[in-house]
């Protein structure tokens, strides 16, 4: 539509030129010669400049192997990096013998004869050779049809006048005098040329793929399969038919294909939109929060204060202008001594002994500092978890890709937050382990212990640095650690050098800590918001949908085999059969929890939970039969429990973080027995704690990712 547009606005702009004119300047010049098109080339991206222009500025270009569209710069595959294997535009060579004819037809303008211009000499063409594309005059003409070769070809009357010769001339067509066009003008030069020779092509080479004419199928193309023009013509339009029916059904399947991925798109955008907006909103909500807590304590502390400060502001005064006359009375009594009469100076000590009693009066007997409130802020627990566990966290996962048909049954479960994922360790693939050496321990610090290992758990494969949440140990006292900054639980031998490592591709998005089993399963709390698939080829794989948030701490029940876990977000605990997939019960909702942010929790052989709550700053201890009732809690101010562990007389080992110690609790945890290790052993943000068989206490820190042991020292 826009090309028909335009054409007419270049007619009408432009009467007074010929058609041919116009055609000629605006379609047929080359764009880099600014001339008529000489043999022209058509590139990739459908520009078309003349073979020799196109050769000339390839030949300026670095790149041979392609040839660059002078116009757009799009580039175009070269076979034998040669301009000529580049498609000729036939078009436009046909629309060039149109142009030609009709130019040569304009009324008004006589033509002239092609043989005799070639001689030097003007004279009138009456007649037009189809075949030959040349315009002759009445004497060539009769030379024309007498010759052999081309007496049979087809001429058209220019001048319509009748020539008396033995050849029947053909009369012109009505409409097509002057110039002027008609089907039967344009189906004369549809026939292509040899670009060779020149002559009409009348075969089609099979193997070259190429149209001839009879004189390249006896010179170049004798021994080739060939077929009639027009068969081949007809052949391959059928084969261009169904190349167009196939198009047509791709640009469907695409137009299909486009819609999905803009609903996929717009749907994606719409959550993004919607969990950016979840997070403004609790960002405000939580700012606000913050505020609102910030100043009542600030409003607490003035309110309270406010009062006492005035007092002591009364009593400032007071003491002060006390102060001031009794300097006053110091510099009288001093004239008196010098100058003053005797009388006056026995009468001196009675008033200086009045003035020493009105400073005591004053003081009133206030030991300064000893009535006034004390006041002091203790920071809360301010860590990357606890944040998590108030404000919340985004989670990314990915769907999988549909199995094949000859894979096993696949067992999904969709899960609206986290889950319990139960694998046994010796049915994971692993590859081939890779050792790292435990390095040096550092030198021991003055009055500081020294760690019998330190193991460094990052790994090539890791792109984060660690953060150890989870600690266990096997059996046979390998370790194993969840790190979930790299969604990644590595085993370690107990010497210090990697053995596994279980990521993504076991379901994990964001393990958390750790459980072992009497037979070595590996109990993991993954707090990912995750799509869960497990394969019926890995058999003993279990999962349990909690339908939580951000799963915490785990625990397994020695004598029942129930698996205890935490809620970190809600401060909830879920007492939950692996075997059965469901939640028997919560501590929560049978009003047995009250302190917030219940992280980590362990089960002594005395059937007691111990649970650590590092927002509220506590360590509770529960009792579980008869009855879950609260048995003992420890809380000092500063205490930030994190990671715990029972040691063979139910004691409590808790690694303080915020204090960068460990220490040992009572099995009631109503009292603290001992400070195993502190900062000046090394020791810095302890995460998580655990004893192994041999005596040794493991630590997990938090920002530097590596496990100190150390020997167990009993309290």
């Amino acid at each position: 539509m826009w090309g028909l547009f335009t054409f007419s606005k270049i007619m009408s702009s432009r009467k007074e030129e010929s058609l041919a004119e116009i055609i000629s300047e605006d379609f047929l010049q080359c764009g880099i010669c600014l001339e008529d098109f000489k043999s022209p080339k058509t590139l990739a991206c459908l520009h078309t400049f003349c073979h020799d222009c196109l050769k000339a500025f390839h030949a300026k270009c670095s790149d041979q192997t392609v040839a660059t569209c002078p116009t757009c710069r799009d580039e175009t595959p070269l076979k034998d990096c040669d301009i000529q294997s580049l498609k000729d535009n036939f078009v436009l060579s046909n629309l060039q013998n149109v142009v030609s004819w009709m130019a040569s037809n304009v009324p008004g303008k006589p033509s002239v004869c092609d043989n005799c211009e070639a001689d030097g000499q003007r004279e009138t063409a009456v007649v037009r050779c189809n075949d030959c594309d040349e315009n002759l005059c009445g004497q060539c003409y009769k030379a024309h049809s007498r010759m052999k070769l081309t007496k049979n070809h087809k001429v058209d009357h220019l001048s319509g006048q009748d020539l008396a010769t033995e050849k029947k001339v053909i009369a012109p067509t009505a409409g097509r005098a002057g110039g002027q066009l008609d089907s039967t003008t344009f189906d004369r030069f549809k026939e292509f040329k040899c670009e060779s020779h020149s002559e009409s092509v009348k075969l089609f080479c099979i193997k070259c793929e190429v149209p001839i004419c009879l004189i390249c199928y006896a010179t170049e193309h004798t021994n080739h399969n060939c077929l009639n023009w027009k068969d081949a013509v007809e052949q391959e339009c059928q084969k261009v038919r169904g190349i167009l029916t196939e198009m047509a059904k791709k640009t469907d399947d695409a137009k299909s294909s486009l819609q999905a991925v803009n609903e996929d798109m717009q749907q994606l955008e719409a959550r993004m939109n919607d969990v950016v907006t979840n997070i403004g909103n609790k960002r405000i909500a939580f700012y606000s929060l913050v505020d609102h807590y910030a100043n009542s304590q600030i409003n607490k502390v003035r309110e309270t204060l406010k009062g006492e400060i005035k007092q002591l502001d009364m009593k400032r005064n007071e003491i002060s202008d006390g102060i001031e006359i009794s300097q006053q009375e110091l510099k009288m009594a001093e004239h008196v001594l010098r100058e003053g009469s005797d009388g006056e100076k026995v009468a001196l000590k009675k008033k200086l002994r009045e003035k020493i009693q009105a400073l005591e009066d004053i003081k009133g007997g206030v030991e300064v500092g000893q009535q006034s409130t004390r006041v002091q802020f203790q920071p809360g627990i301010l860590t990357e978890g606890t944040i998590e566990s108030l404000f919340g966290r985004v989670y990314l996962s990915k769907p999988k890709p549909p199995q094949s048909e000859n894979n096993e049954a696949i067992d999904t479960l969709t899960t609206v937050a986290a889950n319990v994922v139960e694998t046994r360790q010796p049915m994971v693939s692993m590859s081939t382990p890779v050792r790292i050496e435990p390095p040096t321990p550092p030198p021991k610090k003055p009055g500081g212990k020294s760690p019998l290992m330190v193991i460094e758990t990052r790994t090539p494969s890791d792109n984060h640095a660690c953060n150890i949440t989870g600690l266990a140990l096997l059996q046979n006292d390998n370790i194993v650690i969840a790190d979930s900054a790299n969604s990644v639980v590595k085993l370690f031998a107990h010497e210090g050098y990697i053995l596994k490592e279980m990521r993504k591709s076991h379901e994990l998005l964001s393990p958390y800590s750790i459980a072992i089993a009497q037979d070595d399963r590996i109990l993991v709390t993954d707090g990912g918001n995750i799509k869960a698939t497990l394969s019926s080829a890995m058999r003993s794989n279990v999962v349990l949908d909690c339908k939580v948030q951000a799963l915490g701490g785990i625990a397994l029940h020695p004598v029942t085999g129930n698996v205890y876990v935490t809620d970190r977000q809600r401060s909830n605990i879920y007492v939950c059969d692996v075997r059965e997939r469901k939640i028997i019960r919560a501590l929560t909702e049978a009003g047995h929890l009250k302190s917030r942010g219940c992280t980590y929790l362990a089960i002594n052989s005395n059937n007691q939970l111990v649970v650590s709550f590092p927002v509220s700053g506590v360590v509770q201890v529960f009792t579980l039969i008869p009855q879950v009732s609260l048995l003992g809690t420890y809380g000092p101010v500063g205490f930030s429990p994190g990671g715990l562990c029972i040691d063979r007389e139910n004691n409590v080992i808790v690694a303080d973080m915020n204090a960068n110690r460990v220490v040992v609790l009572s099995p009631t945890v109503q009292i603290m027995k001992s400070v195993l290790l502190t900062q000046e052993d090394g020791i810095e943000r302890p995460q998580v704690v655990a004893l192994d068989k041999q005596g040794r206490l493991l630590v997990g820190e938090e920002r530097s990712g590596k496990v100190k042991i150390f020997p167990y020292e009993k309290p």
